[in-house]
């Protein structure tokens, strides 16, 4: 369902899913480390059905901004765990390319001193 042209809703979760969120980005700490702070935004919107019923759905949105860069990734559900975890999967497969390419460019830097202060190969 694409719910992008309707206005969000204000919303507060409960403690379960502030607890199920935490968890999530706990799960993140490995790509955080690498790139820095991670915002997040719960939004609920309402959709009215024909038959005068309302059908909610959820987008969570995960925002980090690495060297000054913006990298914001969404999930959406009508399942506010789902829409979680979605998102978090997103944000896995666009960090996972940025962070291997920097571990590989930290690893090459440290190799380099190592040979910069006279150290050999065995």
């Amino acid at each position: 369902m694409n719910t992008s042209k309707l206005k969000p809703l204000s919303y507060e979760p409960s403690a379960e899913v502030k607890a199920f969120i935490f968890q999530q980005i706990q799960d993140l700490e490995p790509f955080l480390d690498a790139v820095g702070g991670l915002g997040v935004f719960v939004e609920k919107t309402e959709l009215p059905q024909d038959d005068g019923g309302i059908l909610e759905s959820f987008r969570i949105r995960l925002v980090v901004s690495p060297k000054g860069n913006r990298i914001e990734v969404s999930g959406e559900s009508p399942n506010i765990y789902e829409a979680c975890i979605r998102a978090k999967d997103s944000l896995v497969s666009r960090l996972s390319p940025l962070v291997n390419i920097l571990s590989a460019s930290a690893a090459r830097d440290e190799l380099v001193a190592y040979f910069a202060r006279g150290g050999q190969l065995h």
